[in-house]
């Protein structure tokens, strides 16, 4: 009887511990964690998340504050997934008036 060679146990140090498990699933698996939406945090995405937060904490006025985001295409800034729940709840409102 032959005995198998040993593998030996893969080295995923170099990876980031949030990758690492997804590192270890089936072959099909990792794909689909590749492929998924992510957000990235830069200062000034935040920032402006920040603004936008506190512009729709803003209580109704006539006049109510406003901010223009302008950027190169395909960098999410119409992606509202990021927006808050009560956005989307404001949103649903107003379609349903007008």
């Amino acid at each position: 009887m032959t005995e198998q060679p040993k593998t030996p146990p893969l080295d995923l140090s170099h990876l980031h511990p949030a990758v690492r498990q997804a590192a270890l699933l089936p072959a099909d698996q990792p794909l689909a964690v590749i492929r998924a939406d992510r957000w990235i945090g830069y200062p000034r995405a935040s920032q402006a998340l920040a603004r936008l937060e506190a512009l729709l904490a803003w209580p109704t006025r006539q006049r109510m504050p406003n901010m223009l985001l302008i950027g190169p295409t395909n960098n999410g800034k119409v992606d509202d997934r990021r927006c808050p729940a009560e956005c989307r709840r404001s949103r649903a409102r107003k379609k349903v008036v007008a």
